[in-house]
């Protein structure tokens, strides 16, 4: 029973986009390591049932899937196919999509569940799955109606809303591989250092980097009304030879202006941004510039201090941190612990990842052990 007039809206509106379906990481132990939430609720579910059977199922199904590079790249395919392999398959199996179908509210009978529509006769069922997501709030609804905890959505995978001299106008720039963390504060982990393409956007930073750090402290952001410290490492593949490698220009290159000559392969634009907030000028040399200033300079480009002000959507992916509160669910089935037969997949759990296919694998995964669930009872 699907509430829009088609199913699988979110894969169609891709287009012919690749989607991430499944992480590279094979073990259930490498696989936690990407839920910010949920990572020991979902280890035994990926020993029984591993990212490879998930892989080996969607290539029975049709799915054409390009092959996963550990540590780069997950397993994708074309949204496309995947839509029309699931539908293939459906129409194989005979499996009815009621389309246009808003569900209003549920409630229990003692031979199962009953479900009264918007429109037309409800829906009398021994078991249910409520797999609604979290965009439209009322699956989560009938689950609070019927006893279960909630707990309470915020944003994961974000941008961050922040104005800054240092990138104001230069979004469109090339994405620079950098490393982003959270500035110490209390409630943040500050250990946590996340590495990938980072994002100048019109009103602030974006991309993996950022979508990955906020998805590891999503309800404490949300507690803060997203206003946090960050750094970022403009230069992580230099790591400490930063400073010997500006001071060595200076001997080396010491009448060329230090604007003109972008290092680490940052963009001009950017490069001079990070140059003239370390106070020079276009007519500085590397011969002519303070060990200050050079001093200034490495710290602008291996700790720069941002104040985030709010967040944005991280359009690729963006996705919802709670849901059904985990305690409530058998994790072997989705089954619930207090409605017998009542299953709970996807974004309505407490259960999300980072991005690479963690969160479509989450879905695929509850997806496999509600059907086995159901089955066998």
């Amino acid at each position: 029973m699907e509430r829009g007039y088609q199913s699988m809206s979110w894969l169609r509106t891709r287009a012919e986009i690749a989607v991430d379906l499944v992480p590279a990481e094979e073990t259930g132990e490498a696989l936690v390591q990407g839920l910010p939430r949920g990572s020991q609720e979902m280890l035994g579910p990926w020993h029984h049932w591993p990212a490879a059977s998930t892989v080996a199922w969607l290539k029975q199904q049709g799915v054409r899937l390009s092959p996963a590079e550990k540590g780069s790249k997950p397993w994708q395919a074309s949204s496309r196919d995947v839509v029309t392999a699931l539908e293939g398959r459906l129409a194989e199996l005979g499996v009815v999509v009621e389309t246009g179908r808003h569900a209003l509210e549920m409630g229990t009978r003692p031979d199962g569940y009953q479900v009264w529509f918007e429109e037309g006769e409800p829906l009398v069922v021994e078991a249910l799955v409520l797999a609604t997501g979290t965009a439209q709030k009322k699956g989560l609804a009938m689950a609070e109606a019927l006893g279960h905890a909630v707990t309470p959505l915020c944003p994961s995978l974000m941008t961050v809303k922040l104005r800054d001299a240092r990138i104001r106008n230069l979004q469109g720039q090339p994405p620079v591989e950098a490393e982003v963390r959270f500035a110490d504060k209390p409630g943040l982990p500050a250990e946590r250092v996340e590495r990938g393409d980072l994002e100048i956007l019109g009103n602030g930073l974006g991309g993996p980097a950022i979508a990955n750090l906020t998805a590891w402290a999503a309800p404490t952001l949300a507690g803060a009304k997203h206003k946090f410290p960050l750094v970022v490492n403009w230069v992580p593949d230099w790591g400490g030879q930063i400073a010997r490698e500006l001071s060595q220009r200076a001997v080396h290159h010491a009448k060329a202006a230090v604007m003109d000559e972008p290092q680490a392969g940052l963009p001009p634009k950017l490069w001079a941004r990070l140059v003239e907030a370390s106070k020079m000028t276009r007519q500085d040399t590397w011969g002519g510039v303070s060990k200050r200033q050079l001093s200034t300079l490495v710290g602008n480009l291996t700790q720069g201090r941002f104040q985030a002000s709010g967040h944005g959507m991280h359009k690729p992916e963006f996705a919802y941190a709670g849901g059904v509160a985990r305690d409530e669910i058998d994790f072997r089935t989705m089954e619930s612990r207090r409605c017998p037969r009542l299953y709970f997949a996807g974004e309505m759990v407490d259960c999300d990842g980072v991005l690479g296919g963690y969160n479509a694998l989450l879905a695929l995964t509850h997806a496999q052990l509600i059907a086995a669930g159901v089955a066998t009872t």
